[in-house]
């Protein structure tokens, strides 16, 4: 079975197999510091996951499952059911009217709304908000020793300096709702620290609400399971260091753009 055009429906697993291949292709270029973290392997698991996601919201065309996965990549695997990226929700019930092309348009819109007012003309707000928070990450002290409500009001603002525009879109009830996100993330792992739960907090609103068990970000997973690192607290550490040195090499492909 030969996939022709967008009409063409993914039948088999043949299909399925030789679509996914050329998603893998089309996903190199079009997040290139993504494919070379996670490799080949790595692209591939994203792009069987995505395919299975976008089914589930009723897409079966090759234009609206390249969609959902292009969005998967920019704003994390589980954006379509995070409450920071509520725009999508509409788009992607399978109950929602009109057929699948339509909501295919419909998503595609309110993402380009969305960047328009929260990344900026060339994403100028996002590449500053990537600047703004290694400043803070070097500026910050080593410890941090603050009650849970008083941490959260302090991540609220911090959130808030680093990236004002998307806080602003947010707004007050969907800050509280990330930092309550990282809490309970942090949780699950046990880590109690202020400082360790305040790096849930941002990576959650950094890269999304799935972040502990997506497979764009092979390195949270990797530094959350390594069981050499007994302690949660000193895996939560090693996490840190990973995510800076993430946040370093897309500061870098930013500034060589």
């Amino acid at each position: 079975m030969i996939i022709r055009e967008a009409q063409l429906r993914i039948f088999d697993d043949y299909a399925t197999a030789a679509f996914e291949e050329e998603m893998c292709v089309h996903l190199h270029r079009f997040s290139p510091v993504h494919c070379q973290v996670i490799r080949g392997d790595g692209v591939r698991e994203v792009v069987h996951l995505g395919v299975r996601l976008a089914i589930l919201c009723g897409f079966t065309l090759r234009g609206p499952i390249r969609l959902y996965l292009e969005l998967m990549f920019m704003f994390g695997s589980g954006f379509g059911t995070d409450p920071q990226h509520a725009w999508a929700a509409e788009a992607l019930d399978p109950s929602t009217p009109g057929d699948e092309m339509l909501r295919a348009d419909a998503l595609f819109t309110a993402a380009q709304r969305y960047l328009q007012r929260v990344s900026g003309p060339n994403h100028h707000y996002a590449a500053e908000s990537l600047r703004r928070t290694r400043q803070m990450i070097d500026g910050a002290p080593p410890t941090l020793n603050m009650r849970p409500d008083e941490l959260g009001k302090a991540l609220a603002g911090a959130l808030r300096n680093v990236y004002p525009e998307k806080a602003d879109y947010l707004r007050e009830e969907g800050l509280s709702t990330v930092v309550t996100t990282g809490f309970r993330l942090a949780e699950t792992q046990g880590v109690q620290s202020s400082r360790g739960m305040a790096l849930f907090a941002f990576l959650v609103f950094a890269l999304g609400h799935a972040v502990a068990d997506d497979p764009l970000y092979p390195w949270v997973r990797g530094a959350l399971a390594n069981s050499l690192i007994p302690s949660p607290e000193d895996r939560a550490a090693r996490l840190e260091a990973r995510a800076v040195a993430y946040l370093d090499r897309v500061i870098a492909y930013v500034k060589d753009m």
